[in-house]
């Protein structure tokens, strides 16, 4: 099995939309090389990316993944009013052109919880840590839990 974790900047004046694009762009060349390698690949992280909940609509060359999990062409669990970003539509696209899934919104305990709340009131909760894993995995997986409070002492 393989595991990566990301963290990618969020868009500012200091990094463009295309540079955010650029850098998905890389991980999906990692993540079509990691394949080579190993079937098994969760990919987790602070994408920045803001998912919208339109239903994916995936390549013919996922049928067999349709089929065994109808519910990821469907509508995306939570709330997430339409405000995709480049680093979203980015994170997306990744699910779309290979064979992980983005578990974001998908059952399984993730109904799209959001996981960040923002810095200053008024506060508005988003959701920009996601999850990437193989059909593999997520045939075993039973439960994905979004945490809210922990002590990062235990």
């Amino acid at each position: 099995m393989l595991l990566g974790t990301v963290y990618i900047n969020p868009c500012s004046s200091s990094r463009s939309e295309a540079e955010i694009s650029q850098m998905f762009s890389h991980m999906q060349h990692n993540v079509s090389e990691a394949l080579s390698d190993s079937q098994h690949i969760l990919q987790v992280g602070d994408f920045n990316a803001h998912l919208d909940n339109l239903p994916d609509h995936f390549p013919e060359g996922h049928v067999a993944m349709l089929s065994r999990f109808p519910e990821l062409g469907t509508t995306r669990l939570g709330q997430y009013k339409g405000r995709a970003n480049t680093a979203g539509r980015c994170l997306r696209e990744i699910a779309l052109e290979t064979p992980l899934i983005l578990t974001t919104g998908r059952g399984k305990g993730d109904n799209g919880q959001p996981t960040f709340f923002g810095y200053n009131p008024p506060f508005n909760p988003s959701r920009t840590e996601h999850i990437l894993m193989s059909t593999a995995l997520f045939m075993c997986c039973k439960q994905i839990s979004v945490l809210h409070e922990f002590d990062l002492v235990d």
